[in-house]
C-alpha cells in the first residue's frame, strides 16, 4: 500500500487536498476580479501597455524549467501508483489531482499575462513548498535519524527522481528565479535604466551577488569610479515614489489626523517593520545552533553512540550551517536597516522643509527679548543638519524592545537545557539538594539589572538635552553674525 497509516492519508489529504482546495477558490475569484477590470478598462478604451517577447525575459526560462519538472513529477507520481496498485483510491485521487492542479498552474505561470502569470506563479510556489514539506517530512527527514525509515522507500529509485524534480520546482528554482515584471517592456530588460537588485533573485539578495559584475568591472579598468558609472537609483528608492506616499501619512491634509512621528513612521514602513524584526529574531535563534550541536557531538562521543536518535553528522553540518546562515541574516538585516535610516533621514528633511517655508518669522509672535530664549533659527538648523540624520539613525533601536522577551526566552531555555548543575549542601549535611539551574539564577540577575540601563539612559538623556539646548543657542549667535556680517 502507498498509504499505511491514518496519520499518512492525513497528511496527504491536508496538504494536498485542502489546500488545492483554498488556492483554486481563490484563484479563480481574483482571476474574476481581474476580468472584470478589464472589461471596465476596455469600456473606457484605456491604451494597454507593449510588452518585449517573452523568450527575452529571463524569467520564462526558469518558469518553462518548473513546467518540465512539474510534468517529470506528475509522470513519476503516476508510475508509482500505478506499480503500488494502491487499495486507497480516495488518496491516490486527492493526491493525482493535487499535482495535476499544481502542473496547470506552472503552466498559466508562462502565459504573458500580468495579473494571470502572478497569480499562478504565487499558487503554484505555495502549493509546491507544502508537497515539498510534506516529502520532506515523510521520505528526507528518516535520513537524518537512526530510528526511522522513508515511508515511501519501497518506490525505489522513482522516489528520489520525484524528490530531486520537486526539489527542484519547489525550492532551487524560486530561490534562482530573478524578480523580474512577466511580461515585461522593453525598458524593464534594459540593464542601463534598471537597478540590479530590483531584478535580483532571492539567492543573489542573500548574498549580494548582483553586485558582482559591477565590482569586477571596476577592478578591470582600474579607473577613478565617478556618479555617471554607478547604477541607476532604484525605483522604490525614488522620491517621487517614496515621499508622496509616506508624507500623506506623516503630513495629512488635516492637520486633527496628524499622528505622531514615531506612530507614522511605524506605519509607513510596517511591512519593512515586520521584515526587520524577523530577521532580527532569526539571526538571533541561529546563534544557538552551533553550540547545540557541539553539545549534541560531544554527547554522542561521550556515550558511543546510545540513545542518539540524530546522526551524527547532521550535528556536524550544523556547526557550520549556524554561523553561514546567522552572517547572511544579519549582513541582510544590516542592509535593510541602512537602507530604511537613508530614507527616513530624507523624509524628515523634506518634511522639515516642508513646514519651514510655512512659517512666518514675524515679530509678533517671536519678539526681540525672547530671541536668546527661543534660538528659533538655530533649532531649525539643527533639526535639518544633525537631529534629521540622528532620529534616522535610532530609527531600528525599537527592534530590541520587539525582539528581547523572545531572546530572553531563548537564553533562559538555553541555560536550562545545557548548564544545569547541582549545588552540594556543606558536608556536615551529608546531602544533596535538588537540582538548581544555573538558568534560573540568570533570569534573576537579569531582571535584577533591568532598571539599570534605564537608570543610565535618563542621565544621559539629560546631559544630552542640556547639550542640544547649548547648540541651538550657538547656531543662533552664529546665524546672526552672518547675517549682521554682510550689512552694509
Amino acid at each position: 500500500m502507498l498509504y499505511s497509516s491514518e496519520l499518512e492519508f492525513v497528511t496527504v489529504w491536508l496538504v494536498g487536498g485542502i489546500t488545492g482546495v483554498i488556492s483554486a477558490v481563490g484563484f479563480l475569484l481574483a482571476s474574476a476580479l481581474y476580468y472584470a477590470k478589464q472589461t471596465r478598462l476596455r469600456e473606457a478604451k484605456v491604451s494597454p501597455k507593449f510588452y518585449a517577447p517573452i523568450h527575452k525575459n529571463p524569467v520564462f526560462k526558469y518558469r518553462a524549467l518548473r513546467v518540465l519538472t512539474c510534468s517529470a513529477f506528475l509522470a513519476l507520481t503516476l508510475v508509482s501508483f500505478v506499480r503500488a496498485q494502491s487499495t486507497h483510491p480516495r488518496q491516490v485521487a486527492v493526491a493525482s489531482a493535487s499535482i495535476v492542479y499544481i502542473t496547470c498552474l506552472s503552466v498559466l505561470s508562462v502565459v504573458p499575462s500580468p495579473a494571470l502569470s502572478a497569480m499562478a506563479n504565487r499558487h503554484a510556489n505555495a502549493l509546491l513548498l507544502s508537497l515539498f514539506s510534506v516529502y520532506a517530512y515523510r521520505d528526507i527527514w528518516p535520513l537524518f535519524t537512526f530510528d526511522k525509515r522513508s515511508i515511501d522507500i519501497d518506490e525505489g529509485q522513482i522516489l528520489w527522481l520525484k524528490v530531486a524534480a520537486l526539489g527542484i520546482a519547489a525550492i532551487a528554482i524560486p530561490f534562482a528565479c530573478p524578480n523580474q515584471a512577466y511580461p515585461a517592456t522593453m525598458d524593464q530588460l534594459n540593464p542601463e535604466t534598471t537597478n540590479p537588485e530590483e531584478h535580483a533573485s532571492l539567492l543573489s539578495l542573500f548574498t549580494h551577488s548582483y553586485s558582482d559584475s559591477f565590482i569586477f568591472e571596476r577592478y578591470r579598468t582600474k579607473t577613478p569610479l565617478t556618479v555617471d558609472q554607478l547604477p541607476p537609483l532604484a525605483n522604490a528608492d525614488h522620491s517621487d515614489a517614496v515621499m508622496p506616499r509616506i508624507l500623506s501619512i506623516l503630513d495629512p491634509p488635516s492637520s486633527a489626523e496628524r499622528p505622531y512621528l514615531f506612530w507614522g513612521l511605524l506605519r509607513a514602513y510596517r511591512r519593512r517593520v515586520c521584515v526587520l524584526a524577523f530577521l532580527n529574531i532569526l539571526q538571533f535563534a541561529l546563534t544557538f545552533v552551533a553550540p547545540i550541536s557541539i553539545k549534541q557531538v560531544l554527547s554522542y562521543l561521550e556515550n558511543n553512540g546510545e540513545g542518539a536518535t540524530i546522526r551524527p553528522w547532521v550535528w556536524v553540518s550544523g556547526l557550520f550551517l549556524g554561523p553561514f546562515l546567522k552572517a547572511i541574516f544579519s549582513q541582510l538585516l544590516t542592509y535593510m536597516a541602512c537602507r530604511n535610516n537613508v530614507q527616513i533621514s530624507g523624509v524628515l528633511n523634506q518634511l522639515l522643509l516642508r513646514h519651514a517655508l510655512k512659517i512666518r518669522t514675524d515679530s509678533g509672535h517671536h519678539p526681540r527679548e525672547q530671541k536668546e530664549k527661543s534660538n528659533f533659527t538655530g533649532r531649525l538648523n539643527n533639526l535639518a543638519a544633525s537631529d534629521a540624520a540622528e532620529v534616522a539613525g535610532r530609527s531600528d533601536y525599537w527592534i530590541v524592545f520587539v525582539s528581547f522577551p523572545l531572546e530572553l526566552a531563548l537564553c533562559l531555555w538555553f541555560l536550562y537545557a545545557m548548564l544545569k548543575w547541582r549545588y552540594l549542601i556543606p558536608p556536615r549535611a551529608m546531602m544533596v539538594t535538588d537540582t538548581i539551574t544555573s538558568a534560573m539564577i540568570g533570569f534573576a540577575f537579569i531582571l535584577l539589572c533591568v532598571p539599570v540601563p534605564r537608570y543610565i539612559a535618563e542621565i544621559l538623556r539629560g546631559i544630552e538635552t542640556k547639550k542640544k539646548y547649548k547648540t541651538d543657542a550657538r547656531i543662533q549667535t552664529v546665524t546672526e553674525g552672518e547675517s549682521l556680517s554682510f550689512l552694509p
